[in-house]
């Protein structure tokens, strides 16, 4: 799996420091893989699962969400503010294999879980090989 990454975007990130203070621009993930399938957690506490966007095309698996907007309730000023849920989007290029009819999602606790199922054919299988003497 490869992420999109241009070293460009590192320098304006350390400039403008764009997401939650950590200088990213997008989501922390962890990918992993098992037998059967590949797996990304992507990290988006505060924003709502409805308004969070995922769409492959051309076998690119894109993370989107539109900016969330803080409303302070009535008869509250505001004193301070680090908090920050910028517009984001995210994308990886999908292995070989992957069966993009089936990838799922599941949103609980902040978290993204995005399930990437493998092709049937595309799971190795053991072969027993007999040699005969």
């Amino acid at each position: 799996m490869r992420y999109y990454y241009d070293p460009i975007d590192t320098i304006f990130n350390d400039l403008f420091d764009t997401w939650t203070g950590s200088g990213r621009k997008y989501p922390s993930v962890d990918v992993y893989e098992t037998k059967d399938a590949y797996i990304i957690e992507a990290e988006v506490a505060g924003y709502d699962n409805e308004k969070i966007n995922l769409s492959v095309d051309k076998h690119i698996l894109t993370i989107s969400s539109e900016e969330v907007k803080k409303e302070l309730k009535e008869g509250t000023s505001k004193i301070a503010e680090e908090i920050k849920l910028p517009a984001f989007e995210r994308s990886f290029s999908l292995p070989d294999g992957t069966d993009e009819e089936k990838i799922s999602a599941d949103y609980k606790n902040g978290i993204l879980l995005i399930t990437l199922p493998k092709l049937e054919k595309a799971i190795a299988k053991r072969i027993e090989v007999k040699i005969n003497k």
